[in-house]
């Protein structure tokens, strides 16, 4: 009786470099481009409640940039008006997902928190920029554990994907964060972006949400 024998050759071992290419992500490209900014200046609503001499807080923003970043985000205005008027702060660790120009970091900053951490997306331009901010918008005085509580203030720039944005709260509920999302507020703004497709209604609403851990209740 004849029998075939076929050697099979261990696959070639790329693990490594998969590991690579997943770390590579996460890496602050960086670019000899010249980058120009500008300032925008945000003024808080009356009336103060916390550190009353500061009225109003001037950001540096890049004038152009891939993600958007160049542009005050309606969602993070409305929510820096909603934290100044309503949250204390006192005591609190504060960490902000996609910082950009960070002013909800500095409102709860101005609002008595104890840490603050800002964090966004891992762009040389972005992060630069970000230091930048936390170095020179508030005065030197500013710049020299609790129940786990997320506020999430969003709009939707982009209609045909409104089932795929709230698809984040779904996830938020399920193993292993078993957060409880719960809206509480909406505010109608202009659009971001004019000339995008799609109901201009659903465009202009920012709407808030908070999450807390189901053991929390």
């Amino acid at each position: 009786m004849n029998v075939n024998k076929t050697i099979m050759s261990s696959p070639p071992d790329v693990s490594a470099e998969i590991l690579d290419d997943a770390v590579n992500i996460f890496e602050i490209e960086s670019s000899d481009e010249e980058i120009e900014y500008g300032l925008t200046t945000y003024n808080r609503v009356e009336p103060i409640k916390n550190n009353t001499d500061i009225t109003s807080l001037t950001v540096r923003l890049p004038q152009r940039h891939s993600l958007w970043a160049h542009l005050a985000w309606n969602a993070g205005l409305a929510l820096s008006d909603f934290l100044d008027q309503n949250i204390d702060f006192t005591d609190k660790t504060v960490l902000e997902l996609g910082s950009g120009a960070g002013l909800p970091c500095f409102i709860a900053t101005l609002n008595n928190a104890k840490t603050v951490v800002m964090t966004d997306y891992p762009d040389k331009t972005l992060i630069d920029n970000l230091e930048y901010n936390r170095s020179n918008t508030l005065p030197e005085r500013f710049t020299n554990n609790n129940r786990l509580f997320i506020y999430v203030a969003f709009s939707h720039h982009r209609p045909h994907r409104v089932e795929k944005d709230m698809n984040f709260f779904k996830i938020a509920q399920e193993e292993p964060f078993n957060f409880i999302a719960e809206k509480f507020k909406e505010l109608k703004m202009k659009p971001m972006f004019a000339e995008d497709l799609g109901s201009e209604e659903v465009r202009k609403t920012v709407h808030f949400y908070t999450l807390k851990k189901k053991q929390q209740q």
